[in-house]
C-alpha cells in the first residue's frame, strides 16, 4: 500500500469529518493498536486451534476445478458490489473510467486486510477522488454505498434465518419500493446471490449428508455482515467462521461447516488479490489500446 500515506494525508487535509475521525484515532493510537493486535491475534489464535482439530477428509473431494470456479463465483459477486459504487461517481463525472474505478474498488479491498486500519475506506475514497469529485462527495458515495451493501445482507440475512412469512413479506415490499427509485439496489441483492452461491456450492461438495439450503444462506450473510461490522478484527478474521457456524447451528456439520468457512476465507484473500490485479492489467490494456 505505497500510496496510503500519500492518500491518507490527502483525505485528511480536505475533508473535516474524515479528519477528526483520524485525529480522534491518533489522540488514542496506543490503545487501539493494543486492541486491534489483540483481536488479530484472538482470530487467528482461534482459527489455528480449530483447525487443529478439524478432520480435513470431507476437502479432499475438493479439486482445482472447484477452487476456480468457486473463485470466479466470487469475483462475480464482489464485481457486482463495485457496479453501483462507480455508478455514483459516474453520475457526477461522465469521463470516469470503469475498470479503473473496479480496480480502485478491489485495491480498497486489500486494505481491510490491515490489522486495525481503516485503509479500506480511507483508501477507497482517496483513490476515486478526482478534480470534478471532492473529497467530501467521494466519502458520502463510499458511505451510502456500505450502507446499502450492508442493509442489503442484514434484510436478506433476516428473511432466511427469521423465516417469518409476515416479516418477509414486510421486507421485501420495503426492498421493492428502494428499487423503484435506485434501480442499482439490484446489483448488491445480485452480488449477495453470487456470495451464497458459492457458499452453497461448496457445502453441496464437502457436506455429503442433506444440508439446509436457507441455513447456508442466513449463515453466510449474517457471518459476512458480523465480519464487516466487528472493525478490530482485519476482514472479521475468526469473526467470519465462528459466525458462519453458530448461525447455522447444528453440531453434527461442525467440522465440515468450519471446513467451509475456512476455504471460503482463503477463496475471498484470493479473490481481492485477483480482482486487483486482473482490473489492473485490464485497465492498462485498455488504457494502452487507445494509443495505437
Amino acid at each position: 500500500m505505497k500510496n496510503y500515506n500519500h492518500i491518507l494525508s490527502k483525505v485528511t487535509k480536505k475533508n473535516f469529518t474524515i479528519t477528526r475521525l483520524l485525529d480522534l484515532i491518533a489522540a488514542n493510537k496506543k490503545y487501539l493498536s493494543f486492541i486491534k493486535i489483540t483481536f488479530f491475534l484472538l482470530g487467528t489464535l482461534f482459527l489455528f486451534f480449530q483447525l487443529r482439530k478439524t478432520d480435513f477428509e470431507p476437502i479432499k473431494n475438493l479439486s482445482i476445478i472447484n477452487f476456480f470456479i468457486t473463485l470466479s463465483i466470487v469475483f462475480l459477486g464482489t464485481t457486482f458490489f463495485a457496479v453501483p459504487w462507480y455508478r455514483e461517481y459516474k453520475t457526477r463525472d461522465q469521463n470516469i473510467n470503469i475498470v479503473k474505478y473496479l480496480k480502485f474498488y478491489f485495491q480498497g479491498q486489500l486494505g481491510k486486510y490491515i490489522p486495525g486500519t481503516i485503509w479500506s475506506v480511507v483508501g477507497r475514497i482517496g483513490l476515486a477522488s478526482s478534480d470534478k469529485i471532492s473529497l467530501k462527495e467521494s466519502s458520502l458515495i463510499t458511505t451510502k454505498h456500505l450502507i446499502n451493501l450492508w442493509g442489503t445482507c442484514l434484510i436478506i440475512g433476516s428473511i432466511f434465518y427469521l423465516q417469518n412469512i409476515f416479516f418477509t413479506i414486510f421486507l421485501l415490499m420495503f426492498l421493492i419500493y428502494f428499487i423503484k427509485n435506485n434501480i442499482y439496489l439490484l446489483f448488491y441483492l445480485l452480488g449477495w446471490s453470487f456470495i451464497c452461491l458459492a457458499y452453497f456450492y461448496v457445502s453441496n461438495i464437502v457436506i455429503s449428508e442433506n444440508f439446509s439450503l436457507i441455513k447456508i444462506i442466513s449463515s453466510t450473510l449474517l457471518s459476512w455482515l458480523g465480519g464487516f461490522l466487528f472493525l478490530p478484527a482485519p476482514s472479521g478474521i475468526g469473526v467470519r467462521e465462528y459466525l458462519f457456524t453458530y448461525f447455522y447451528s447444528i453440531d453434527s456439520f461442525f467440522n465440515e461447516l468450519f471446513i467451509i468457512a475456512t476455504y471460503m476465507r482463503l477463496i475471498t484473500v484470493i479473490n481481492d488479490t485477483f480482482g486487483f490485479f486482473f482490473y489492473s492489467i485490464f485497465h492498462n490494456l485498455v488504457k494502452n489500446k487507445k494509443y495505437d
